[in-house]
């Protein structure tokens, strides 16, 4: 007996699967088989193996055409990470008459080639920037949905990077989950290529990524071993929450004796403002460096524990086992979910002490180590940081001690260290009296540098030594650089450095579920009893939709807070400075508290450069202000896509021409775009004057709100369609009081496509568009994407052709062709003989 495919001369490509059942994992197998394909036009034979995901790896054998009329023995080494089927397809074609046979199927645990080792999977490189494809990176489907590689923005304003990391630019790629219309806990799980053993040594596998939004859940980096199972002891690595608008590096070693994959893993939140990304996957012979580092979410990171004593430091979630004392939840993640390192004082007796050593750091002249240390309990220890020489082996003496009960709440902590040699840090416990006195500490780090003075941050790597409030308010405030999402509201740079690179934390009001009354608190650290202080820090309120922005001083012994300064609605398009004094005869911290009051997306409320001093604020000067002059009228900065509404812009009336909000093809044929510009599609919108309405000359003006331009300037932007055969005019004025003068115009048509307009301004002014009527139906103008932003416009001399526009260059109608703009992988000619990349950026999407 034997098993056999028959050729069907009536069907074109035929195709029949014989599926083993499963086969457990193996690192090196051969099957071994007899084949026979005999006849006409033979088709093919080849063989794979698939996962319980249904996947197909392969094919480890092929055969194509007739091979005689004989029995042949064929071979396939198989490897495999998980259960697995190992397919027989064979395959036949249209004109065929010959069929495929097999026989005599065996499967041995060696390799085919050497007869005992086993086998080896083939190099296949870990490396991907994916800037071209996916590299050898496979969607799971056990998952709910997949990883998506994209370039520019993600689909949702409010979350995702608005750069890859690679290139820096819009134009790169980079992969991502997107939150939209998922549901909370939904996962997409992207796997990389099978990895050999690392044998004695190691492998340092360095990836970046991004979670910034308000509702970002958890990235989970696996390391898959021989089973398909995913398991906790299985996680090398997992973030929680926003980690700030920015692109973060992460090194993770990697050891195994058995073949081995990465598994990276987004994890859905409550709402679509969570988008996590992954950039430049890579993969390193030899170790990582060492970890400074440590939110004791998987493990103890690279600090160990002091053998010598019998006390130990714990990890822990949620509530430590006995009541009144201990933290109930860890400060990285804010949740019962997410874990810290503790000493359980109950299973110790009054005295003992437990050590946490960091691992061994070069010699220094400055570094700080910052951390979160929790100390709540009516018997609590000592909590002492010092440093052990690697050379002398001597202490370098207390740099930080606290004892005594506190209240239940994490304080940041922070001490500085110089050392000639190399060096541990070493974190030590001292029991109190009783068992109410857990001690815990979290998210210890070390970084280069002096410790900055307490209270100040100007948020460039973090929170410095705030933190968000975890029960009191509905919302986090974000770190974030460059622009918000939303248009005319938020900074467009921070204050510190005046860029867009530098950085600022803000409240964003435009979530949909937001309710009047909820707030963002942001927390201070905690400071000592002080008879006078000042506080400083800078804000930006700009926008219709502005809420308040209050600072309050809440007490540690549970008295009530007290308001202390309080401000509400729109300041204007600038950074201020505001000082506040400050004193108080308890402990205290600082509170910093935006709230939602008036509905709109236009409310965004920004802060930077937070600082405070153990002064009078009249003893420390005022600062200067960050622009020579505080703007009085509104935006200097906006864009209106016409997606929604006319924006800010209004008709003149009376007016014998109006401006209309279209979507697809105008009315009448051969006249308007077909689609707008901003989407490139017949469901995205512009506006544009009707051409079968009024007399020739008629005029439809559109006109934009006041605004002022700043010593930099403005620059007007827009993009036009004027395309049929009884155009007219379209101009662009610029109205200073009773000052009314043309600063750009076009006249009769100018082709089929969407072109760029641009005009620098200065002054106070309106702008006015202001489009003619032809003699006939076929003159449709249109406009769509009009901006406003700061600075003169960008030269026109050069043209890199990426927005599609010609900057001013036009076809010659009298020639035989026409030139045409593409970019590789988006055109729809076939490209056989020309680039496959453009020059500006080197890449596929380059135009």
């Amino acid at each position: 007996m034997y098993m056999y495919f028959e050729a069907d001369d009536t069907l074109d490509k035929s195709m029949a699967d014989l599926v083993s059942e499963y086969l457990p994992s193996t690192q090196g197998s051969c099957m071994t088989f007899w084949y026979h394909m005999y006849g006409d036009d033979i088709g093919s034979l080849e063989v794979f193996t698939m996962g319980s995901d249904g996947g197909h790896l392969g094919p480890a054998f092929s055969k194509t055409g007739a091979q005689g009329d004989v029995w042949i023995q064929g071979s396939a080494d198989i490897v495999y990470i998980g259960e697995f089927k190992i397919v027989f397809e064979a395959s036949g074609t249209k004109s065929g008459t010959g069929d495929i046979a097999i026989d005599d199927i065996d499967v041995f645990t060696r390799s085919c080639s050497d007869g005992g080792n086993p086998t080896s999977l083939p190099v296949i490189p870990m490396d991907c920037t994916f800037e071209s494809s996916m590299c050898s990176y496979t969607q799971l489907t056990s998952d709910q949905f997949d990883w998506t590689r994209t370039f520019w923005f993600t689909n949702t304003e409010t979350t995702g990077p608005k750069f890859d990391h690679t290139l820096g630019t819009s134009y790169g790629w980079y992969v991502y989950t997107d939150a939209t219309s998922r549901q909370p806990g939904d996962k997409a799980q992207l796997a990389s290529p099978a990895q050999n053993p690392t044998g004695t040594g190691s492998k340092c596998l360095v990836f970046w990524y991004h979670m910034f939004g308000a509702h970002v859940n958890r990235l989970n980096v696996y390391l898959r071993v021989s089973q398909p199972q995913m398991t906790l002891d299985n996680i090398i690595f997992t973030k929680y929450g926003t980690q700030g608008n920015q692109w973060i590096k992460a090194e993770k070693e990697i050891t195994s004796d058995d073949v081995w994959e990465i598994i990276y893993e987004g994890v859905v939140g409550q709402s679509d403002s969570g988008d996590i990304a992954l950039d430049d996957l890579s993969l390193y012979d030899g170790a990582c460096p060492t970890e400074v580092e440590c939110d004791f979410e998987l493990d103890f990171c690279s600090w160990t524990q002091d053998q010598t004593n019998s006390w130990q430091w714990l990890r822990n979630a949620g509530p430590t086992p006995t009541s009144s004392t201990g933290p109930s939840y860890d400060h990285s993640t804010g949740s019962a979910l997410g874990y810290y390192a503790y000493v359980n004082a109950a299973d110790a007796s009054t005295g003992s002490k437990a050590r946490l050593f960091s691992p061994i750091y070069s010699d220094t002249d400055m570094e700080c180590l910052r951390f979160w240390y929790h100390m709540y309990g009516s018997n609590l220890g000592t909590l002492t940081i010092y440093t052990e020489d690697q050379v002398t082996h001597s202490d370098s003496g207390v740099l930080f001690t606290r004892n005594g009960p506190s209240d239940d709440a994490w304080r940041f902590g922070q001490v500085s260290i110089s050392s000639s040699h190399r060096y541990k840090a070493v974190i030590e416990a001292e029991r109190g009296f009783y068992i109410l006195g857990d001690i815990a500490i979290d998210d210890v780090e070390v970084i280069r540098g002096s410790c900055p003075r307490q209270g100040f941050c100007d948020f460039q790597n973090d929170l410095c030594g705030w933190s968000q409030e975890v029960v009191q308010d509905q919302w986090d405030w974000l770190r974030s650089s460059g622009a918000t999402d939303s248009p005319n509201t938020g900074p467009q740079v921070d204050h510190t450095y005046g860029t867009q690179e530098g950085y600022y934390i803000f409240f964003d009001n435009s979530f949909p579920t937001m309710k009047v009354g909820e707030t963002a608190v942001l927390n201070s650290e905690h400071f000592s009893p002080v008879s006078s202080a000042c506080l400083s820090f800078w804000y930006y309120m700009y926008g219709k939709d502005i809420g308040d922005l209050n600072v309050w001083m809440a007490y540690s012994n549970g008295q009530p807070r007290e308001s202390h300064w309080s401000l509400s609605g729109d300041q204007g398009f600038s950074w201020f400075n505001v000082q506040i004094d400050l004193s108080s005869d308890i402990e205290f911290r600082i509170q910093l508290e935006a709230v939602y009051q008036i509905v709109g997306d236009q409310g965004d409320i920004a802060v930077d450069d937070l600082d405070f001093e153990m002064n009078a604020c009249s003893d420390i000067g005022t600062a200067a202000p960050v622009t020579p002059a505080r703007p009085t009228t509104a935006p200097v900065l906006s864009i209106c896509t016409f997606e929604d509404d006319f924006c800010d812009f209004t008709q003149a009336t009376p007016s014998s021409l109006v401006w209309y909000r279209n979507s697809g093809d105008t009315p009448i044929p051969n006249t308007g775009p077909t689609v707008d510009h901003t989407l490139g599609n017949t469901f995205g919108y512009y506006v544009y004057l009707k051409s079968d309405v009024g007399n020739s000359g008629d005029v439809g003006q559109l006109i934009s709100s006041s605004m002022t331009a700043g010593p930099q300037g403005i620059c007007a932007s827009w993009w036009y369609h004027m395309n049929g055969a009884d155009i007219n005019k379209l101009e662009v004025w610029k109205t200073e009081g009773s000052t009314h003068v043309i600063e750009w115009s076009r006249l009769g048509p100018q082709g089929p496509d969407w072109k760029h307009g641009q005009v620098s301004l200065t002054g106070s002014f309106m702008v006015k568009f202001q489009g003619y009527k032809g003699s006939g139906s076929r003159g449709a103008i249109a406009l769509d994407d009009i901006s406003f932003s700061t600075g003169e416009c960008p030269s026109q001399r050069m043209c890199d052709f990426e927005h599609g526009d010609w900057c001013g260059f036009d076809q010659d109608y009298t020639d035989q062709g026409d030139w045409n703009v593409e970019r590789d992988d988006f055109s729809p000619l076939d490209l056989t003989y020309g680039p496959s990349t453009d020059h500006t950026y080197g890449t596929q999407i380059g135009k």
